[in-house]
């Protein structure tokens, strides 16, 4: 009775924690629109290398970014954009910041009220012991799967939609070797983490 006290005391600080993170995060981006069909993106970077993508509503890749610093302002000119939904995508080591917008004409109007965040599962080995867990805002699930040096599968398990959850696995009893964890999360996005035992 203790330990699941403590364990659900745990997860509400954990959650507790996240949340207020959360809230945090956009107020450290901000996109806006000025009169010109153009985008402008200011980020107070906290969370490591940024991949900033511009994607249109099918998922295709119209720009690319690798940023490694403190704080980023850019402009993105739209002028050739047809009309449609885009998004930006900012991807740090934990987290992604999905922002979609929409052009009309020679307007550009960000989409505040469909701002989505994405936690990226997080994978850490200790010993013989790999531990994952995954803060969902969005209740998705996330499959994780361990593979040999040759891609064959040994191991493969899921986590159900809740809020917060955390696996322990233990690979004390596999041979010394190269090792991949695998995590699929948020319906398409992946996870690799290679592990040298």
């Amino acid at each position: 009775m203790k330990n699941l006290f403590k364990t659900s005391v745990l997860g509400l600080l954990l959650l507790t924690a996240t949340l207020a993170s959360a809230n945090d995060t956009f107020k450290n981006i901000r996109l806006f629109s000025e009169k010109s069909k153009s985008l402008n993106l200011e980020l107070n970077n906290n969370d490591g290398t940024l991949d900033v993508t511009i994607k249109d509503k099918l998922g295709v890749q119209l720009y690319s970014e690798h940023f490694n610093g403190k704080l980023l302002t850019k402009k993105f000119d739209l002028g050739l954009l047809p009309d449609g939904e885009y998004i930006v995508e900012i991807e740090g080591l934990t987290k992604i910041n999905v922002i979609p917008f929409k052009v009309t004409g020679s307007k550009v109007t960000v989409l505040e009220e469909r701002k989505e965040l994405i936690y990226k599962p997080i994978i850490r080995v200790d010993g013989d012991y790999v531990f994952v867990s995954k803060f969902s805002s969005n209740n998705s699930n996330l499959k994780i799967a361990f593979f040999d040096a040759e891609d064959n599968l040994l191991l493969e398990d899921k986590f159900d939609n809740k809020i917060a959850n955390g696996k322990v696995f233990s690979i004390a009893l596999l041979d010394k070797g190269s090792y991949k964890v695998k995590t699929n999360y948020d319906n398409y996005r992946t996870t690799v983490l290679e592990i040298v035992k």
